[in-house]
């Protein structure tokens, strides 16, 4: 196994052992993996809103047939090199 792969099951097998010592380095280790993900979650979240290139935006489209509405207030966003199909309720698109 590579050795970040094997990490949580490092900490797995320090927390089950019978030393006390080693339960309170798999708590720690624990909670420095955490808040290494949950820093990473952030960071990804405020560089994808921030540096996110939009291609086409559609906001509060309205669609009719006739006279009756087919879509309400829809909302799209479709970011630069992404591909994206529409797809109806027959699955034709």
């Amino acid at each position: 196994m590579k050795p970040m792969s094997s990490l949580p099951l490092i900490i797995f097998n320090y927390a089950g052992s019978p030393y006390e010592e080693w339960h309170q380095l798999a708590w720690g280790a624990s909670f420095v993996l955490i808040m290494l993900v949950l820093f990473l979650n952030i960071i990804t979240k405020i560089v994808e809103t921030r540096w996110k290139n939009t291609i086409l935006k559609v906001r509060n489209f309205n669609a009719y047939f006739g006279a009756t509405k087919v879509l309400r207030n829809v909302n799209l966003e479709i970011p630069q090199n992404q591909i994206v199909a529409l797809m109806g309720p027959s699955g034709c698109g």
